[in-house]
């Protein structure tokens, strides 16, 4: 009698373990080549998105005859030699432009997030990716995400871009590939530009400073490091050495440009006096920099906090309670359709019929719960 129970339970604790490692490696499917096909149809909806808004801008002169008050960036296409680089601009860049302009080129330069901006291009690593504005876990879950609080692409200052390297299509999946002098294109609908890399290290995850400005002109990529861990950070830094992309303000030069260009007219009858709030606009920076291919070696200042690089990696703490609830609705269907299958009476072929239908709910509950784990879980 004894050894019946023993037996019960290990054929059930079996069936346990064999459905468990069943359901990790459909998991593992899923985040490989799932996650792929969600980030491919984004891709798709995005590549729409930014043509559309290329067309726009190109027939809109408002915004065109805007570009043309804007100052141009000169840059250095020799990345071998070590020299002071200089962005050659006014004391005030921007003293011509009007409240309105300032605000239209910052809603077309700085989209919300989630929104297309730009084609990144890397034929040494595979890439070939629309770049979206933000890097939460749903920006990165599109493609490759734009550091909010980093500098405009194509223009003056650090620019930095994140992106996974194992799950969601892994635009950065070869990062590593990338080698000194090699080109980086980027294609914006306010215009185009190419950065030549000139470096390759890796920082811990608490290193945010890479992706702050370092006083020059430059592309961050950072993706996680090893491949299917988010340990470390892998960074590649390249220079930009072409551009037709003018000067463009920051966005907090932007807010502060339109507060200073805001008057507040107080009238009377006698008088009307006139406030214009004043800012004094950064000028150009001088920063002198040994580039070499292969250092680690960075400029490292203190500026305004940026994004960290866990914000799209470390996975969505808010998802935990949908994860349960779904798991929940998994784990009913598959009990309902194995009581179904498995109840008195029924022939063994009613069992397969049971099986076969319950297989499509089956695996919409799979889908929906699958989604929502890989959220709340850290993506690589």
């Amino acid at each position: 009698m004894q050894s019946k129970k023993l037996e019960k339970v290990f054929r059930r604790t079996g069936l346990v373990l064999i459905n468990s490692g069943a359901l990790l490696f459909l998991f593992a499917i899923y985040q490989l080549f799932g996650t792929a096909l969600i980030t491919a149809q984004a891709q798709n909806n995005l590549e729409n998105d930014l043509d559309a808004a290329t067309e726009e801008l190109a027939s809109d002169e408002f915004i065109q005859n805007t570009f043309t008050k804007l100052e141009t960036i000169t840059v250095s296409e020799d990345i071998e030699r070590t020299e002071t680089v200089e962005t050659e601009v006014s004391s005030s860049p921007y003293e011509n432009l009007t409240a309105e302009e300032i605000s239209a080129l910052g809603a077309i330069v700085y989209k919300p997030k989630g929104e297309a901006i730009a084609q990144i291009v890397a034929p040494v690593m595979g890439l070939d990716s629309i770049v979206v504005s933000g890097t939460g876990v749903a920006d990165l879950r599109k493609g490759p995400g734009h550091y909010s609080d980093s500098a405009a692409l194509c223009s003056t200052g650090n620019a930095a871009i994140a992106g996974h390297r194992t799950t969601y299509g892994a635009p950065f999946g070869d990062i590593a590939n990338l080698k000194f002098g090699d080109e980086i294109r980027v294609n914006t609908p306010y215009g185009n530009c190419i950065y030549t890399v000139t470096e390759r290290f890796i920082v811990e995850p608490s290193d945010t400073w890479v992706v702050k400005d370092q006083g020059d002109n430059r592309l961050t990529l950072t993706s996680c490091h090893p491949k299917y861990s988010a340990a470390q950070r892998y960074i590649v830094v390249a220079q930009l050495t072409q551009t037709d992309v003018p000067y463009l303000p920051s966005q907090e030069e932007i807010n502060a440009l339109i507060a200073s260009t805001t008057q507040t007219t107080v009238m009377s009858e006698e008088v009307t006096t006139t406030e214009t709030v004043d800012r004094d606009v950064e000028v150009a920076t001088e920063v002198t920099e040994t580039i070499r291919g292969e250092t680690n070696s960075v400029i490292v200042k203190t500026t305004t906090e940026t994004e960290g690089f866990g914000e799209g990696l470390d996975g969505d703490d808010g998802q935990l309670l949908a994860v349960i609830l779904y798991g929940l609705v998994f784990f009913a269907v598959w009990y309902r359709i194995y009581r179904i299958a498995n109840s008195e009476n029924k022939e063994r072929k009613f069992k397969y019929i049971t099986y076969g239908v319950g297989v499509f709910p089956l695996f919409v509950a799979m889908g929906l719960w699958f989604y929502r784990v890989d959220l709340f879980l850290p993506s690589y």
